[in-house]
C-alpha cells in the first residue's frame, strides 16, 4: 500500500533519488545565482522528536483517534511550501496529541465537546 510522505507532498519512496536531488539544486544554483545550494535528504520519521502526549483521551472517543507518531507527525503542519519546509527541517515541535478521524457529524460533535473540556 503506498503512503503518502509525512513531511511533505507525495508518496514515500516516489520522489527524486538522491543523485537527481543534487543535480537538480547544483541546477537551480546556477540558474538563479546562488551557487553552494545544498540539496537536503528528507528526514526519517524515526530521527525526529515528537513532543510527549498531553492529552488523555476518553475511553468513549478512543475509536475515532490515532496517537501513532507517522499520524502526528503528518498532520503537524499542512503543505503549503513554508509547512513543507518545517517539515524537512523536522521541526515537529507543534504536533498534535491525536488525529481525529470522525465518521459522522455526531462524532465531530463529541469530539469538539471533549476539545472544549
Amino acid at each position: 500500500m503506498k503512503r503518502r510522505s509525512w513531511w511533505g507532498w507525495g508518496i514515500e519512496g516516489e520522489g527524486l533519488s538522491p543523485e537527481r536531488r543534487a543535480a537538480l539544486g547544483a541546477l537551480l544554483g546556477t540558474q538563479m545565482d546562488v551557487g553552494g545550494l545544498v540539496a537536503l535528504s528528507p528526514p526519517r520519521l524515526e530521527d525526529v522528536a515528537l513532543p510527549p502526549m498531553r492529552a488523555r483521551v476518553p475511553s468513549a472517543l478512543e475509536h475515532l483517534v490515532v496517537s501513532d507518531p507517522r499520524e502526528r507527525a503528518g498532520h503537524t503542519y499542512g503543505k503549503a511550501y513554508r509547512d513543507v519546509v518545517r517539515g524537512l527541517a523536522g521541526d515537529l515541535a507543534p504536533a498534535p496529541d491525536v488525529v481525529a478521524l470522525p465518521e459522522s457529524e455526531a462524532d465531530v460533535e463529541r469530539l469538539l465537546a471533549w476539545a472544549d473540556e
